[in-house]
């Protein structure tokens, strides 16, 4: 064999390897894998797709969304707080992401901010009745 052909053989066998780890994944791919393990109950297992969705595309914004509900499911509020926020700014649907802020704010204590932070976005509607029922 020629070393030109030496080269190409390696290169490819490189190519043929990385594609069973991942590294041609895209963000909705991970996020698909997290959607099923979290249905599953998997949820350390959805967290890490859902962090790997976020890695390849920080503004996927499906992924911190679901990151924020976990987060929020397994008593982690300071994290869901941060993905709730992120997933607002990304322009994930407000009155989904809003809930999840809103409890994530409530699971540390912060009924305090979570009312300023209502006054001051004028949160109507849906969201506010589930927000008020969330408080208790």
């Amino acid at each position: 064999m020629r070393m030109s052909q030496i080269v190409l053989a390696s290169v490819a066998a490189a190519i043929i390897s990385m594609s069973g780890c991942g590294q041609f994944k895209s963000a909705e791919s991970y996020y698909q894998d997290a959607l099923a393990q979290y249905k599953n109950g998997e949820s350390r297992a959805a967290v890490i797709q859902l962090k790997n969705a976020a890695g390849k595309d920080g503004s996927f914004a499906p992924a911190r969304y679901l990151l924020a509900v976990v987060y929020n499911e397994t008593g982690d509020f300071n994290s869901a707080e941060k993905e709730a926020r992120m997933a607002l700014s990304l322009g994930f649907d407000k009155g989904q992401a809003t809930i999840e802020l809103a409890r994530a704010l409530l699971g540390q204590g912060q009924s305090e901010k979570l009312l300023a932070e209502i006054a001051a976005s004028g949160w109507q509607g849906e969201t506010l009745a589930t927000i008020t029922m969330l408080r208790g």
